[in-house]
């Protein structure tokens, strides 16, 4: 699975925006996602974490116009990519129009 958001606030902004993503991501889904692990490295996030019990692993890579989620999904998990992917982007976007207006 592979998730572009665009963005136009920065590398800067946009990586600080991207780890408040994950984070409220979680929070907003506490009844789903759990386990979550990122370990950032500049503009880079190596992520795990386990939603509805399948475990997904994945890297989120902040460029100064987008941000690229890749994720590989169990085969499990697959019937639900459709939902998944929605669920980011809708998410992502409130997020990354939140952080234009600070």
């Amino acid at each position: 699975m592979k998730i572009l958001l665009k963005h136009d606030v920065g590398i800067s902004k946009a990586t600080d925006c991207s780890k408040k993503i994950l984070d409220t991501l979680k929070e907003k889904h506490k009844d789903k996602i759990s386990n979550m692990v990122q370990n950032w490295t500049g503009n880079k996030s190596d992520f795990s974490f386990k939603v509805m019990n399948f475990n997904i692993k994945g890297t989120l890579v902040v460029n100064e116009k987008d941000i690229v989620i890749s994720a590989k999904l169990p085969l499990g998990a697959s019937l639900f990519k459709g939902m998944i992917e929605k669920t980011i982007k809708e998410h992502s976007d409130e997020m990354i129009k939140k952080c234009k207006e600070e």
